[in-house]
């Protein structure tokens, strides 16, 4: 069960999260002994510093690698999208936006027109006055 740290760490975060959950298990048998009264050794404290210090250096490779990975994969989706784009017809003109138009004729139908004319006599109402064509002119 002794953890022993590579000498080249693996490249990806996957592999490295079991090498520091290796390192980790090792630690958790200290601290269970610390739990359990035990007394330490020279070559324990020793042994402890090395795997804390193999946890400090995995989690900075670690680190290291997602930043590589996530950029990678945003890179690929870049890709993906251009390439879609590109495989993909042009788009007409947009829809009109039908929304506006319905509100307004909502409102437009909502809105009552009281008529507004007078005539001579001082009844409102639909008066057709008689125009002569050649007036107009």
């Amino acid at each position: 069960m002794k953890f022993q740290l590579p000498e080249t760490l693996p490249v990806t975060s996957a592999e490295l999260s079991r090498l520091a959950d290796d390192a980790k298990a090792e630690i958790a048998v200290y601290n269970a002994r610390k739990a359990a009264g035990d007394e330490f050794t020279p070559a324990d404290v020793d042994r402890l510093e090395y795997l804390v210090n193999a946890v400090d250096t995995i989690a900075g490779a670690q680190a290291a690698a997602v930043e590589t990975e996530t950029a990678e994969a945003d890179r690929m989706a870049g890709l993906l999208d251009r390439a879609a784009a590109t495989t993909q017809p042009a788009e007409t003109d947009a829809p009109a936006d039908t929304d506006v138009a319905t509100e307004v004729t909502e409102e437009a139908a909502a809105e009552v027109v009281e008529p507004t004319c007078t005539n001579v006599d001082g009844s409102c109402g639909n008066v057709v006055h008689a125009v002569p064509l050649f007036a107009l002119y």
